[in-house]
């Protein structure tokens, strides 16, 4: 099983790693069949737990604007998750 999107890493804040991303979303908007494939691919390697994301926090989407100004200042490492419901939690599975 091959995988065909580079998953991005933390250093993703670099310009040029900014640009190799946009252009593997661009490619996968032009061939879906693509994205399906990888799609399908990364579900299977979460399933047998090979891979496990990273969460660096869950926030109430009541508390959307604040998760926008904590992006924007850089430094967040893993996934925000929002949620309906419920008090902000730090790391850990969400």
């Amino acid at each position: 099983m091959k995988l065909t999107y580079k998953i991005p890493t933390a250093d993703e804040s670099r310009p040029d790693a900014m640009d190799r991303t946009s252009r593997e979303r661009r490619r996968h908007r032009l061939k879906p069949d693509l994205f399906r494939q990888d799609w399908i691919a990364l579900l299977e390697l979460l399933r047998q737990r090979k891979i496990k994301p990273l969460f660096a926090q869950r926030f109430p989407l009541v508390e959307a604007r604040r998760v926008q100004e904590l992006l924007a200042r850089g430094g967040v490492i893993g996934k925000i998750v929002l949620v309906l419901d419920g008090p902000s939690l730090q790391s850990g599975a969400a």
